[in-house]
């Protein structure tokens, strides 16, 4: 159960970051900056290379949409990587301005593909890790498949999703 909690926090702490970076690109570039902007970014505070092949859309308006097509964030030191087929984000701005919590209207992920390793060195901690609440009012994820490869016993842990609603 070790590993499903490191999982998820991961997973979680991948949205989070994505989801700060994101904002904060939007009220400073132009649309054509924005893959150089977030691939720097998660270079930078995700030590993770980000990869945007498809189209990039930004939308801001009381809300900030976000979509896009054929997403992948690999780690520099290949502890994970996760690619997304498509993806849809409606967020409120000023949320976390006002409350201090990310407010998200809707969610929209398909075909998603997190592959994470186990560390040789048990050196994560929990000690002074905070979150920001994150409430999400919808979320759809469709085709989600996680795979953990632990490095101890040499086996892979296997969870498919093919919808959540």
């Amino acid at each position: 159960m070790k590993w499903l909690k490191r999982l998820l926090i991961l997973f979680a702490g991948l949205l989070l970051g994505s989801v700060l970076i994101l904002a904060s690109a939007v009220l400073f570039l132009e649309e054509s900056h924005y893959k150089r902007l977030l691939a720097w970014g998660a270079e930078h505070f995700l030590d993770s290379e980000l990869l945007i092949e498809g189209p990039f859309e930004v939308d801001i308006s009381r809300n900030l949409t976000l979509s896009s097509v054929d997403i992948q964030l690999k780690a520099n030191n290949d502890s994970y990587q996760l690619s997304i087929g498509k993806m849809f984000v409606n967020f409120r701005l000023g949320s976390y301005l006002q409350s201090g919590s990310l407010w998200f209207n809707n969610l929209e992920l398909e075909d998603i593909n997190l592959e994470v390793k186990e560390s040789a060195e048990d050196d994560f901690s929990f000690e002074g890790f905070s979150w920001s609440p994150v409430i999400i009012e919808e979320a759809q994820f469709k085709n989600l498949l996680v795979t953990y490869h632990e490095m101890s016993s040499g086996t892979s842990h296997k969870f498919s999703l093919d919808e959540l609603t």
